[in-house]
């Protein structure tokens, strides 16, 4: 009886807190988007405009320049606005702009928001980006929760700081303030989609909501038809809804926007390979890995259609090895090339593989239940109940491949009773889980209660009508 070695597909939810999370970034930030009227009535171009100017004349060049991308003369202006007037608070938070958003140097830009604050303690535009520089660069959401708390006293209508405020909790794993916030700023503009996507976000990974978050993430894209981070994120929603025709037209939206999107690429391959679409599986891994060659994830993800699919083991080693090359500490590229070497009956490179694995993951399960599974190939039926005993408890005992693993061990051990137990609890956890149902039919067919026997084989087949094992075992029951 074949065992199954693998982890599976790997699980998106690895990736996407990396590729669609709640961004803190300035295009959050709408302050830097003011409109300056230009002291001598002009459009605003600066470049040709001649004449003595003072401190407030510099600092709106500086805006002009800045909006025009000439973030060089936007420093220039801003500087000698404070030369001459040093205490011109909108001029220093103006510069720290240029600081944090282009520059990325966050000492400076902290420096320049302490300044504005200390001339304009009500300088609420200060506070909320001093914030996001704590909570970016910093990573001291508590300092950074302080600067947007202050921002909102200053003006309890600016929408920005309660976004970021609710990211600032998202960070902090406080979901109920964080959806606090971001529901408040949705009160106070209905058209800013960025706290649809975060609350999304949030209803996702911290609530498993699946069907609020997909609600979020369409008012997102209501808004900004052009969300490609939106589109992909309710792909992801309805993925885990094992919805995966609208997945993968959420994952195609998302790449046209933008085609250089790597983990949509990835994503709908995955999607893909879930409806049997092998070939465009491996077709949009070949995306992935061609616009970005480093993506160790891409070809664990390959090589386990190659494994599986294509039982095409000498591409999925390959894959598996360069996945392993990219990133050393891939857990799951160990686990599956064990999974690899064990379908070969390479059982020792396969255990080595495992053991690797649990070196970076003591706790991983899924390489203990599959070193089991060699262990139960070698016929050491002892050592592998270990194993799963130890998948078990550390799953509490909600993994259901350990489980009917371990009863198959039980039954080749002659131990009837706990083996009919462990492939009951397999099917309890999945209910759909046709080997197990299979292994607890055997086992019943063995044990002469062919009533039973043929309940599991009948409920394989309704599950799987060209079953040909169970046809065959229903039909054997006659005689």
């Amino acid at each position: 009886m074949k065992h199954n070695y693998f982890a599976g597909v790997l699980p998106v939810l690895v990736f996407i807190l990396f590729s669609a999370c709640a961004g803190t970034d300035m295009t959050a930030v709408r302050s830097n988007s003011m409109t300056v009227t230009p002291p001598d009535g002009s459009s605003g171009n600066y470049d040709q405009a001649t004449g003595n100017f003072n401190a407030e004349d510099y600092n709106n060049r500086g805006i002009a320049a800045f909006q025009q991308g000439n973030y060089d003369q936007a420093l220039t202006n801003y500087d000698k606005a404070i030369q001459l007037e040093p205490n011109l608070a909108i001029a220093y938070y103006n510069r720290g702009l240029v600081y944090q958003e282009v520059r990325k140097n966050y000492e400076l830009a902290l420096k320049d928001y302490d300044e504005a604050i200390r001339l304009d303690p009500r300088l609420a535009l200060a506070y909320n980006n001093r914030g996001l520089v704590y909570h970016n660069s910093k990573g001291n959401y508590d300092q950074a929760i302080q600067d947007y708390t202050e921002a909102i006293k200053i003006d309890k209508n600016y929408v920005e700081p309660y976004n970021n405020r609710g990211i600032a909790y998202y960070s902090k794993g406080n979901y109920d303030q964080a959806i606090q916030d971001y529901t408040e700023a949705i009160k106070i503009d209905k058209n800013y989609a960025e706290p649809y996507f975060n609350r999304g976000l949030l209803y996702y990974h911290g609530k498993n909501d699946y069907d609020k978050s997909i609600a979020d993430y369409t008012e997102a894209i209501r808004i900004n038809k052009n969300y490609a981070k939106a589109y992909f994120s309710r792909g992801l929603a309805f993925h885990s809804r094992n919805d995966y025709d609208r997945a993968i037209r959420d994952y195609t939206d998302a790449i046209q926007l933008d085609g250089n999107y790597v983990v949509a690429y990835n994503n709908r391959g995955m999607a893909y390979r879930k409806m049997g679409k092998i070939d465009q599986a491996i077709t949009d891994y070949n995306a992935a890995i061609r616009i970005d060659p480093t993506f160790a994830v891409a070809y664990n993800n390959r090589g386990l259609v190659y494994q599986n699919d294509k039982l095409d083991f000498t591409r999925a080693l390959s894959d598996y090895n360069q996945a392993i090359r990219l990133d050393p500490q891939l857990v799951i590229a160990y686990n599956n090339r064990g999974g690899a070497y064990a379908d070969q009956q390479k059982y020792d490179e396969a255990i080595k593989d495992f053991e690797k694995a649990l070196e970076f993951n003591p706790r991983y399960a899924y390489a203990i239940n599959n070193r089991g599974s060699v262990y139960m190939n070698q016929n050491d039926y002892d050592k592998a109940i270990i194993d799963f005993n130890k998948a078990l408890e550390l799953t509490q005992n909600q993994y259901a491949e350990a489980y009917k693993n371990r009863g198959i061990a039980y039954h080749s051990k002659g131990n009837y009773d706990q083996a009919m137990q462990d492939y009951t609890a397999a099917i309890r956890i999945n209910p759909q889980y046709i080997e197990a149902y299979n292994n607890r039919g055997v086992l019943y067919a063995k044990l002469g209660d062919k009533i039973n026997a043929e309940k599991d084989f009948d409920t394989i087949l309704r599950m799987d009508p060209s079953n040909i094992f169970a046809q065959t075992s229903k039909q054997n029951l006659l005689y």
